[in-house]
This record gives C-alpha cells, structure tokens and sequence, in this order.
C-alpha cells in the first residue's frame, strides 16, 4: 500500500472513530481498540481532529449550506481568502464544502462498520469465515470482535488460529493486547492470556506492528510478549505442532506444567488444579482431546505420572485434581 492510500485509509479510520465516540455505546474492547489505533501514529491524533473541525464546522454551517446557491446574497458568497489562511474548510470550494456536508450527514448513522462479538465457553470451538479468503476458529474461552467490513479482528482474550488461503498479502488485521498483527498467506496461532500474548506461525510470515518495530514471525517461530514487559522473545517451534489443538490434538514440547493445564482447559469443558509438586514439572508429548474429559484428563495426569480425581462441580464445570 502506497504512503498516500495510507493516509486515505487513516483518515477514514478517524472518521470511523469519531462517529464511535460520538455515539456513546463504545464497549470496553472499542475504547481499547481505540486507544491503540491513537498509539499506532501521532499522525491518528491530528486526521482525528480534522475530522472533528470538519463536523463542528458542517453543523455549526447547515442552516447556509442548505439553501439554494441561486438564494445566497452576495455578502453570503464566499470571499478571496489571503494566501496564507490555514483553515481548513476554507481551502475547499463552496461546492466542495457543500459535498463534504452532505456526506458527513449521509454517512452518520452507517459510517460505523458493524462489530460482531464472538465468544466461546471452555470446551468449545467455533471456526468463522473472515472474508472468502480467511478463516479463524476460535479456541474454548475466547472472546474476539470481528469487524467484517475492515477485515479486522479484535482479540480480547483465548486463542485463535487463523488460515488464509491467498497468495498476495492479504488484508486481514489482527489487534491483540498492544500488538497489531498482519498477514502475507499464512497459518498462525494467537494466544492472549492474563499474563501474555503469544504469536507462533506455522506458514507463512506474520508482521508485528508494521507501522512501527514492523517484527517478522517466520513459519516455525513463535513471538511471546509479557504485558507487564514490552519485550518481544522470538524461539523455535516445530511448523507442524502450530494450532494442532483446532484439530483435537495438543502438543506439548517441554512445556511448564502450568501451561500445558491452560492449554488443557480451553479444550475441555472442565477445569483442572495441579498439586503444588507438580507445578514445577514440564510435559513433552501428544495429548489427543477425547469427547470424555475424564479419559482426557487422565491421560493428562500419566504424562505427569500423576493421578486425576473429580473434586467438585463450580458452576456447570467439574473440577479436577491432578496430583
């Protein structure tokens, strides 16, 4: 994308945000969304107070506009303007300021692309078609926001792993934590949890705030951020192991205990506790996800040469204890 579509795009974003902000029904996950694209450029702050000069300047001006050219007196016209007057409206035509009106007040109830909310319990998955091209399936607890219209998905917790079947770079934009993520035809995987965010690709390459650090995942690597830290940790992975879970299969390689009972979780509709002994053990290995958490459960516990017992019910959840 060219610098001058860039900015094209970046304005209309600015319009996108004031019209949001203006309507006063922003969810946390917008004002987030929000405040991230503010960060992404100082360039965002200013197209979005133009914006915001554009519209004060149109309904403080409708009531003029509004009337017919061959009603305007000639002290309505408008005036030659000195060669050094900067603002902004001014530099447009009658005709183009009227055109500028128009839209801005045709487009205010639809400007705003339509947010879908998706959301899955533990246990669950749902696979979503982005565009013709992209597909995402959402891990068990996850929550993400798709917006259709601008291929751009909003990831507010969980995991999600998305294919694109495409041989250019495709549009699609992924926003997580801080994090905003693009696509050059891949398959990667995406974990946000309270601790981190984590990003491992399997084809492809994926670019990491490209507008800024502009960091490439290649296939076979995997990006992990803390989000009490700021940094970026790049490790091996195997290419073949990337999102195996949508698949019923979790692959562990020398993982943390801890994290290989997360993994666990998302796939099963049960919760699970480590004994504190076993918390600092790590797994390697294959797990296959069965439709029967206790089968799954106890598989889980032979690669820690533990046992599993059901405990209690929390909620509709079955709690089990691995020790």
């Amino acid at each position: 994308m060219s610098d001058e579509a860039k900015q094209v795009a970046a304005k209309q974003e600015a319009v996108h945000w004031l019209l949001r902000t203006r309507a006063g029904d922003m969810d946390e996950i917008e004002w987030d969304a929000f405040t991230r694209w503010l960060e992404v450029s100082s360039d965002h702050a200013i197209f979005l107070d133009e914006a915001e000069a554009a519209d004060d300047w149109t309904v403080e001006n409708t009531a003029n506009l509004s009337a017919p050219l061959s009603e305007l007196s000639e002290s309505d016209a408008p005036q030659p303007e000195a060669a050094n007057d900067n603002q902004m409206m001014r530099f447009l035509p009658l005709a183009g300021m009227v055109a500028a009106a128009v839209a801005i007040f045709a487009l205010w109830p639809s400007a705003a692309p339509t947010a879908t909310l998706i959301t899955t319990q533990p246990g669950e998955t749902q696979t979503v078609a982005v565009s013709d091209e992209i597909v995402m399936t959402l891990n068990g607890g996850s929550k993400v926001t798709l917006v259709e219209a601008e291929t751009r998905v909003q990831i507010a917790r969980g995991e999600v792993s998305f294919a694109i079947n495409a041989d250019e770079p495709s549009p699609l934009r992924v926003e997580v934590a801080d994090l905003v993520l693009t696509d050059y035809g891949t398959i990667f995987n995406v974990v946000l949890n309270d601790a981190s965010v984590s990003v491992a690709v399997a084809e492809g390459i994926v670019g990491i705030n490209p507008e800024n650090e502009n960091v490439q995942v290649q296939a076979g690597e995997k990006v992990t951020k803390a989000l009490d830290d700021g940094k970026l940790v790049r490790e091996r992975v195997d290419s073949e192991t990337v999102g195996t879970w949508s698949q019923g299969r979790l692959e562990f390689d020398n993982t943390p205990a801890q994290e290989a009972v997360a993994m666990l979780e998302r796939s099963i509709g049960s919760r699970v506790t480590l004994a504190e002994v076993l918390k600092g053990e790590t797994l390697t290995g294959t797990l296959i996800v069965s439709e029967d958490d206790s089968e799954t459960v106890a598989q889980f516990a032979e690669f820690l040469g533990a046992q599993a017992r059901p405990e209690r019910v929390s909620g509709a959840r079955t709690v089990w204890d691995v020790r």
